[in-house]
């Protein structure tokens, strides 16, 4: 590599479009309370990185709580918004609202890098996110909420997506194609050995 050139993958991770980071240090015993929402700039690039048409309104109401020893917290709360994305049938503008809990865990302990592989099972539960700098970003908490949320092939309602027989070569009236190895089965039978 030649000093010109740049090095490849060693680009630094974008900034979060929704970022509120909190100090977590030293939180009350009881938790404590945080309500966030984006500005109108922070909606709009929220509503590009999820291919929206729009982002009309997010919200997190969220408790942050110390347990175990205070090596663990827990993040929990709801996440409301209102989408906008177009019907995947008939394209036409669809306002979706969307509300979902939020129950998640974060360690001081936790690694901030896992190794490249990983043994996990479905029985296995999620690994705390690690608190970084004893800091944890709940507007990224509620992005990703949302994101998990996100109906990938809204459709309007009442609207049903059908393919039409000639498209995917299927005549449901017309008579039976003959099987074209049909002719093999005669031979299976026979062995010409015997003849």
């Amino acid at each position: 590599m030649t000093q010109n050139q740049p090095e490849t993958g060693s680009a630094t991770p974008a900034a979060p479009e929704f970022s509120r980071p909190v100090n977590v240090e030293r939180l009350p015993d009881l938790g404590r309370h945080w309500t966030v929402e984006p500005t109108a700039e922070e909606a709009l690039a929220l509503a590009g990185r999820f291919s929206l048409t729009a982002l009309t309104s997010l919200k997190g109401v969220l408790h942050v709580k110390p347990f175990a020893g205070g090596s663990l917290l827990k993040v929990t709360g709801t996440m409301t918004a209102v989408v906008e994305q177009n019907c995947v049938v008939t394209l036409q503008p669809l306002s979706t609202t969307i509300s979902e809990e939020i129950d998640r865990i974060f360690s001081f302990n936790a690694p901030k890098e896992l190794p490249l592989e990983v043994e996990w099972t479905v029985e296995d539960q999620d690994l705390p996110d690690p608190v970084v700098d004893g800091m944890i970003d709940l507007g990224e908490i509620v992005a990703e909420q949302l994101a998990l949320s996100i109906d990938p092939y809204p459709r309007a309602e009442g609207v049903a997506f059908t393919v039409p027989d000639a498209v995917i070569g299927v005549t449901v009236n017309g008579p039976e194609k003959e099987n074209p190895f049909s002719a093999l089965a005669g031979l299976k039978n026979k062995n010409p050995l015997k003849e």
